[in-house]
Parts: C-alpha cells; sequence; structure tokens
C-alpha cells in the first residue's frame, strides 16, 4: 500500500461568548490513509463569558501556535473570513469604487458566495458578532497572512452537498429537536462517522467535524464557476460583466469529491498543547519558562 504523509487539521464551529457553543474538532489522516477524529470538549475557543469580561487570549494563543514554522497543522472555520466589499461599503472614508460596481440590493448585505450557498449574511445577521470575534483573533495574533495557507473558510452546508452527493442534503439546523437529531444521524451514517455508544452530535460539534474533513479532501478547483452557476440559476440571467467581477472570497474552499473511508472513529477529549507532537510551539510551556526567569 503506497503511504501518504500525516496530515492534521482543525475544523472550527465559532459560537457567541455567552451561550459557550463554539466546537473545535481535529481530524488526521495518517501515513496509511486512515482518517481519525478527535473533538475538544473544553478548547481555547469555549467557556461562556458576559459582554464585560476581557477578552479571552487563549484564542490568540492558538492561531499563534498554528503559526509556527515546524507547524504544519491548518485550521477550517465556519465563519467569514475575507469580507470583500462588504467592509468598504461600512466606512464612509473608504474608496466609492466598491459601492459604484454593485449591481443587486443583496450586495449591501451578502458576497457572491454566500448568495450562491444559501449562506448567512456576515454583517446584518447574528453572524455578524462571530466575524468580528474571528477576525479580532487574526488581526491581535498578527496571522492575516495564514488566510489562504494554513487558515481557510469553509461552509458545511455546501460540503455536505459534496460529500453526500446530493443537492438537498438533511436541513439538520431546522425542524423539532428529535427531527434534527435523526437528521444530523443520517448525515454521520453516511460520512461513516463511528461514535461509541451510536451517539448522535450537536449542531456545533457536527460542523467542526465537517470542516475538518474538508481540510483532508480534495478542494473543489473549480469554485468560482460553481459559484457563477449557482448565482445564474437562482436568478435566471445575469449580465457577463456582471458575474465576471463576482469572485470566491479569499481562503474560501469546498471539497471536491466525496469522502473515501469505510470507517471514521471520532473521539472525544479535553484540549491540550501536550497532545501535539510539537513540542516546541507549545505556548503554555512557554509561558511557564518566562514566569520562571
Amino acid at each position: 500500500m503506497k503511504k501518504n504523509s500525516k496530515k492534521i487539521v482543525f475544523g472550527l464551529d465559532l459560537g457567541g461568548f455567552r451561550k459557550c457553543n463554539s466546537a473545535l474538532a481535529m481530524a488526521v489522516r495518517s501515513e496509511e490513509g486512515q482518517i481519525t477524529v478527535t473533538i475538544f470538549r473544553s478548547h481555547p475557543f469555549s467557556g461562556a463569558r458576559n459582554s464585560w469580561e476581557t477578552l479571552p487570549n487563549e484564542e490568540v494563543e492558538f492561531l499563534t501556535w498554528l503559526n509556527q514554522e515546524d507547524n504544519s497543522a491548518a485550521l477550517f472555520v465556519d465563519c467569514p473570513i475575507d469580507l470583500q466589499t462588504l467592509l468598504c461599503q461600512l466606512d464612509l472614508r473608504g474608496p466609492g469604487k466598491c459601492v459604484e460596481e454593485l449591481s443587486f440590493i443583496w450586495e449591501l448585505t451578502h458576497r457572491p458566495i454566500d448568495k450562491a450557498f444559501g449562506g448567512l449574511a456576515p454583517i446584518a445577521s447574528n453572524l455578524g458578532f462571530l466575524v468580528a470575534r474571528f477576525l479580532r483573533v487574526l488581526k491581535q495574533s498578527r496571522t492575516q497572512g495564514l488566510v489562504g495557507e494554513k487558515v481557510f473558510e469553509t461552509y458545511p452546508r455546501a460540503a455536505l452537498e459534496v460529500f453526500m452527493n446530493s443537492r438537498n442534503p438533511p436541513a439538520y439546523k431546522s425542524g423539532k429537536a428529535k427531527e434534527r437529531a435523526k437528521k444530523r444521524k443520517k448525515i454521520q451514517k453516511t460520512l461513516k462517522l463511528h461514535l461509541d455508544g451510536n451517539a448522535v452530535l450537536s449542531e456545533n460539534r457536527l460542523d467542526a467535524v465537517i470542516c475538518a474533513l474538508v481540510g483532508l479532501c480534495e478542494r473543489e478547483n473549480q469554485l468560482e464557476r460553481k459559484m457563477r452557476r449557482k448565482l445564474t440559476a437562482i436568478a435566471g440571467k445575469i449580465r457577463r460583466q456582471r458575474l465576471e467581477r463576482m469572485k470566491p472570497p479569499e481562503g474560501y474552499v469546498l471539497p471536491a469529491g466525496e469522502i473515501n473511508q469505510k470507517k471514521i472513529k471520532v473521539e472525544f477529549c479535553k484540549f491540550s498543547y501536550d497532545n501535539f507532537p510539537n513540542d516546541k510551539s507549545n505556548p503554555n510551556k512557554k509561558n511557564k519558562k518566562q514566569e520562571g526567569k
């Protein structure tokens, strides 16, 4: 059997501070090609906080750790990162060209990729808080340059269309609780996710797992064409020059095909940098050394 290089990726479904519903998962592909998934019970993005607490440094430490030269891991996030023209529109001092190029009402609140795949409005919904949260982490850790290299945006629902080979994958975030659980269980079965006791993952943890699995797959290299095709299907005929200026955001990725695995074992544990092979990049150990000096 031909061996591949070992690969480690993280999937993050970012939630709010108050509800403490962020989920972080790690997917590892062994040299033999076998995939295992670990879901962290507590991690740098977890923990409930009220709005008057100081901003957590653990999130910044995680991105700083990811930025180490000898760290080959990558992060795939279910959260808009590159807002394209949206921020320019809100800045009164910004250039007016980005607004002059707009054609449709939805472009005031959505990026083309959001409209194509049915995503929420990055700045005109509750998602805006998560966008602000993650962009703050990128800037404070000075890791904006990692976007498109080691930090990527993805969308679980759009990824499921590929993984399940279906234009209409189960809508596991709508309906009554029992109905949603059945849909998530169906998705787990399709993705070959095996949990002890036949457990069903929560919505946030399932999203995090899907994000991580995207990181282990071949990436869709026709994303721009696919996005434009979906926009045309929604709106009918669109003038060519309007479509040509619509590009996917920087660092946005989707899988190119289904996951070829007979079984993916899913485990649970508490997040610790000591669990990773790269001991040099453990920020906790660095802090302890500095305290001892």
